[in-house]
């Protein structure tokens, strides 16, 4: 059995690595309900033009889909915010400093919540290709969340250095 810091270690490493992709995965996540219209009035899936959406093969890969967002969204989404909120309170903790320090290492004290910042802005992102069906207003969908979130970097400025 591992030492309990050395598993405080290994999950720091495993949750650093789910933030880091946090947003490729959550893409990958929502990729099953990015649908598109074609001239026949048949929505396809983006990823693969061949599956119709809300048809057979759509459907048996929908519950796969859900569980994606799911767990990886909204599941390590609320891990993580969790995490921001009761810092304050356990940080004098050593082994909540070891699992947890990735979401706060790079950001000042006063803006350790910046990282929650980062997961909202990776899910909005890939949000609106859901939501937009036009490719002006996917781009302009992007350029406001981009723009917001610069907005807020330029005001807050979280990180160290």
């Amino acid at each position: 059995a591992l030492p309990i810091w050395e598993k405080n270690r290994l999950l720091n490493v495993f949750f650093s690595l789910i933030l880091t992709f946090f947003g490729g995965i959550s893409a990958m996540a929502f990729s099953l309900f990015k649908c598109s219209p074609n001239p026949n009035n048949i929505k396809t899936l983006l990823a693969d033009r061949a599956v119709n959406c809300y048809e057979e093969d759509w459907n048996g890969m929908l519950v796969l889909g859900v569980a994606g967002i799911v767990v990886w969204c909204i599941g390590f989404g609320l891990l993580f915010t969790w995490a921001v909120v009761v810092s304050p309170k356990r940080f004098s903790e050593p082994d909540f400093q070891m699992r947890w320090k990735f979401l706060f290492i790079k950001y000042r004290p006063d803006v350790h919540w910046w990282s929650i910042v980062f997961v909202i802005k990776a899910i909005l992102l890939n949000f609106g290709f859901l939501i937009m069906e036009t490719g002006i207003g996917q781009i302009f969908w992007v350029m406001t969340i981009l723009m917001a979130y610069i907005c807020l970097a330029i005001i807050w400025t979280p990180w160290r250095h």
